[in-house]
């Protein structure tokens, strides 16, 4: 991150859903769930600059995405506004390279993002739990992005509704090559629905169950637990869109060490050696957004 005065810009990071487990829907509407969560390198770009005139300003070149109060920097610059009874005028120029809906969290990690980068311009010296807290009302997965920002980790246990999280650091070394098949999954719609074809036994078995004795077998063997870490989400989406499960099936048989559809999807990731050369297998996909990154 490049922080000079009024000025700065900075990466907006991906995360992959390394297994998600969904529980009973929740009084305020939500579902109790249970994630690990894992930075990659695929990222945004923002530019930030003050501005003189006490209002936010969004900019673009994606036509896809909305440039005004329904974008979720704008909401972030909003909630420092309530929160300070300051105006906080500022510039930010979004370059986008993260797949929307895709299950990767691209918006989440633009909206910590804000909230980190706008509140150092304006010097508001709010407490790192109050920004866990804002990142919280942003939405579910963004208190992640913040935690990952403040220096907590690059790994997150996530339970709640993604927002009572446990941080630690875990460096995995593979390769992550990530697929987006251009198909946007609605959260709200896999939410409501995947319970239509999930099976008994994944019904019944519906915790990660991330006891510290399980947390040692993770991380003894963390990429060879199918089961343990698999994705409630699946099962719907794949039954919907054949192309997305092909695609998982296709990272498998290319001998991925772990291959999964990363939260409500449409991206699926596969986990490889970092000594496999995939240059070969990424030509070979065509017509998909492609991207071989690292773990950070």
């Amino acid at each position: 991150m490049n922080l000079e005065h009024d000025y700065a810009v900075t990466r907006s990071y991906a995360k992959i859903n390394i297994g998600l487990k969904i529980g009973e829907q929740r009084a305020d509407g939500y579902h109790d769930i249970e994630t690990i969560f894992k930075v990659i390198s695929l990222a945004d770009t923002i530019t930030f600059e003050k501005n003189t005139l006490n209002k936010t300003r969004l900019f673009s070149k994606q036509t896809t995405i909305p440039l005004d109060d329904t974008n979720i920097c704008a909401k972030a610059v909003r909630l420092l506004e309530e929160e300070t009874g300051q105006k906080l005028g500022a510039d930010i120029h979004l370059e986008k390279s993260i797949p929307i809906g895709a299950g990767l969290g691209g918006g989440s990690s633009n909206g910590a993002c804000v909230l980190m980068q706008v509140s150092k311009l304006y010097e508001l010296e709010l407490s790192d739990s109050k920004l866990m807290e804002l990142g919280a009302m942003l939405g579910s997965d963004v208190p992640f992005f913040v935690g990952f920002l403040l220096g907590r980790g690059n790994t997150a246990i996530g339970k709640g509704r993604g927002e009572i999280l446990e941080f630690f650091q875990w460096d995995l070394t593979e390769k992550v090559l990530l697929i987006y098949p251009n198909i946007e999954i609605s959260t709200a719609w896999a939410y409501k629905n995947f319970r239509t074809v999930l099976d008994s036994q994944n019904t019944e078995n519906s915790s990660l169950n991330l006891t510290n004795k399980a947390k040692s077998i993770m991380f003894s063997a963390p990429l060879e637990k199918e089961a343990f870490l698999g994705n409630n989400f699946e099962p719907l989406v794949f039954a919907k869109h054949s192309k997305i499960r092909l695609l998982q099936e296709m990272l498998e048989k290319e001998n991925a060490v772990f291959a999964r559809m990363s939260g409500s999807g449409s991206a699926v990731f596969g986990l490889f050696d970092k000594s496999r050369n995939l240059e070969e297998l990424v030509s070979d996909i065509s017509g998909d957004f492609v991207s071989v990154c690292e773990f950070i």
